[in-house]
């Protein structure tokens, strides 16, 4: 159904639950969102800075539980 509309995900999450991930950009600059309304911790593979925990992130970061992550993407 979502092939069909022309809507992809903005990014593979690995583990179940409930998940918003959101992208934005600004010229060259993206901040990947994400929000884990789910009651497992959450795996998204991106890398960057995550401004929420201020630490690098190289390749995938975990959210846990009812946690969030706001990550400023490098290319």
């Amino acid at each position: 159904m979502t092939s069909a509309a022309g809507v992809v995900p903005v990014c593979a999450v690995r583990g179940s639950g409930e998940v918003d991930v959101t992208r934005r950009r600004r010229g060259d600059l993206t901040w990947l969102f994400v929000l884990n309304h789910g009651s497992d911790d959450i795996e998204i593979d991106v890398t960057g800075h995550d401004l929420v925990a201020d630490q690098p992130v190289d390749g995938r970061v975990t959210v846990g539980a009812g946690g969030c992550a706001v990550v400023r993407e490098r290319a």
